[in-house]
């Protein structure tokens, strides 16, 4: 795994801090949300809902990020053999 990442190169590093911020995104949306609970109740049941549709929408552009970038890049990571096993068409 090590390897791999060594033969990305500066753009895994890229990658990763762009998830990192997405999904960092989600969680301070979160952390902002519960820290209402505890004064303003009303108010953290109506952040609840975009709270909630945030860390879906966030999780999918993640993998969405993730999912291009190896698509791009699969040659160069080798994770496919070039022929099938025995037995597989």
């Amino acid at each position: 795994m090590i390897g791999t990442i060594a033969r990305l190169g500066p753009s895994f590093l890229g990658l990763s801090l762009t998830v990192a911020a997405i999904l960092g995104l989600g969680v301070g949306a979160f952390a902002a949300a519960v820290a209402l609970r505890a004064g303003h109740f009303s108010v953290y049941l109506m952040a609840s809902l975009p709270c909630w549709l945030l860390a879906a929408w966030s999780s999918i552009v993640a993998m969405h990020t993730l999912g291009s970038y190896y698509g791009l890049r699969e040659g160069r990571l080798k994770w496919r053999r070039k022929r099938p096993r025995w037995g597989a068409s």
